[in-house]
């Protein structure tokens, strides 16, 4: 190299080294301006995280913070540098705990107004520093920093749930409320985790309908309360229809259970084997099959139901069951009289009718003293609405055998 080639290359060599370390200094040589962030993480309870700090960026710039995690940005907010200084604000609260979050602190051309631009250059590249570096086709002032919000297992397993990651939470809160029975917070997020996690835990009688209603929900914070009201309320009204359909269960198994018993059974002056008196003839056909015609002018029209072993009579004017006649033992009264009944225990159940004897045979010229000698026939009848067919028969010692053998059930 020639003599005047070197000493033009020590020149050019000291004018760069003197440029450099004027930008480093903090000046501004030919447009370049030597920029910094100096960035302070304060957090307060893992829900507030305050962003801030020292720059020498003009006042007005617009600095940026993000959060997030796999280039998914959680969080955001966004300030201005004043008299050198910035500060923001995230709200943390939600997020998780003990996980790795990424925090960028930044500005860059894209944020800044025209005169901005023309002072650190429409792509940012007037600015100069350790921190500007490449972003896309320009340049920005960034602090990049890995955010940890250290929590203990039981507040990291709650934000957990709150972010809808419910199976971490079932599998953290099991142990803990395990360990500490009287957590009623922990207890109640561990219910809301299952009935979020797993569908046969919203029915009556899960493992989380046993711990809520282990619970008591007056005792919760309100935001906790109001999570876990609309699930109680869902199973009491879920307790109620079951609680109900129950009950009409119960009530129709009474009446088929009522029913078999009023086909064997007749009560004075109202049904019998299950027909009731003043029950419309067409009520009565659709139950038992009429079987013919059936003459509407006689005074009393006679219907045989042999399957219910009666014979129903009806009024003719009004077609309603005016009369039911019995003749089999198998149909009872409640107090179990029935046909072959004697007659004092009718005289005992229903006392103050009447007697009426209508017929009397004639006495054998002989007979035993063990032997009928006389039978005679008649009607008990009680203002009740029921009337029994009586057959005396006397022995030859002179004893009276008194037996029900008919039984009607007619209007009082």
């Amino acid at each position: 190299m020639s003599k005047l080639g070197s000493f033009i290359w020590h020149i050019l060599r000291n004018l760069t080294a003197a440029v450099l370390l004027l930008v480093c200094c903090g000046c501004t040589v030919m447009g370049y301006h030597s920029v910094r962030l100096e960035t302070d993480l304060v957090n307060d309870g893992n829900c507030l995280l305050t962003i801030g700090g020292a720059t020498n960026l003009p006042s007005g710039i617009p600095v940026v913070v993000t959060l997030g995690s796999n280039d998914t940005v959680l969080k955001r907010a966004e300030c201005r540098v004043s008299k050198g200084k910035y500060s923001m604000v995230l709200d943390v609260s939600d997020l998780d705990g003990n996980t790795r979050f990424n925090l960028d602190v930044f500005t860059e051309a894209a944020l800044w107004d025209r005169a901005q631009q023309a002072e650190l250059g429409d792509r940012g590249q007037y600015m100069a520093g350790r921190q500007v570096e490449e972003c896309g086709n320009g340049f920005r002032l960034a602090q990049h920093f890995v955010l940890v919000l250290p929590m203990e297992k039981r507040e990291a397993a709650i934000r957990r749930i709150k972010n809808g990651d419910y199976a971490y939470g079932v599998a953290a809160l099991e142990n803990i409320v395990e360990q500490n029975s009287d957590d009623v917070q922990a207890i109640a997020w561990l219910a809301l985790a299952l009935v979020h996690n797993n569908q046969s835990e919203r029915y009556l009688q899960s493992r989380a309908y046993d711990l809520l209603h282990s619970l008591d929900i007056n005792k919760l914070p309100k935001d906790l309360r109001e999570q876990c009201q609309p699930w109680l309320e869902r199973w009491e009204a879920e307790e109620a229809e079951a609680r109900a359909k129950k009950e009409r269960r119960d009530a129709i198994a009474k009446f088929r259970q009522d029913a078999q018993k009023r086909l064997k059974s007749f009560a004075p002056g109202s049904y019998m084997a299950d027909i009731s008196i003043g029950e419309p003839a067409k009520r009565v056909f659709s139950s038992c099959p009429l079987r013919g015609v059936l003459d509407w002018n006689q005074e009393a029209v006679r219907f045989d139901v042999p399957e219910r072993r009666v014979v129903v009579f009806f009024d003719p004017q009004t077609r309603k069951v005016a009369e039911i006649v019995t003749e089999s033992s198998e149909l009872h009264h409640v107090s179990g009289i029935g046909v072959g009944s004697d007659l004092q225990r009718v005289l005992e159940v229903f006392p103050g009718g009447s007697m009426t004897w209508e017929e009397q045979g004639k006495r054998a010229a002989e007979a035993g003293i063990d032997e009928v000698a006389e039978v005679s026939y008649g009607y008990y009848s009680h203002p009740k609405g029921i009337v029994f067919g009586v057959k005396r028969e006397v022995l030859g010692i002179g004893l009276n055998i008194d037996t029900v053998t008919s039984v009607s059930v007619l209007s009082p």
